[in-house]
């Protein structure tokens, strides 16, 4: 199931679109946008720490990298979480 975030200083109306969209989503919802970064920078720290430099891997397949070694992932869906 896809996951949404929302994040609105009203927890009014945090409430009703969790409400309105719970049945096709996980959704997450936070009142205090600083309290929603605070939450999420590890993912996105986490992401760049473990992440490949898109400069250095297109080096790499114009150098004639194996295609066996390239990952493609053609469907957001098909990525690993």
């Amino acid at each position: 199931m896809k996951k949404i975030l929302i994040v609105d200083d009203e927890s009014d109306i945090c409430l009703t679109l969790a409400n309105v969209l719970e049945d096709r989503f996980v959704v997450h919802t936070f009142d205090d946008p600083l309290l929603a970064f605070r939450s999420y920078i590890s993912i996105f720290e986490e992401l760049w720490k473990n992440g490949i430099n898109a400069v250095d891997r297109l080096k790499d397949i114009e150098a004639g990298a194996a295609l066996a070694d390239i990952k493609v992932i053609k469907s957001s869906s098909r990525a690993e979480n």
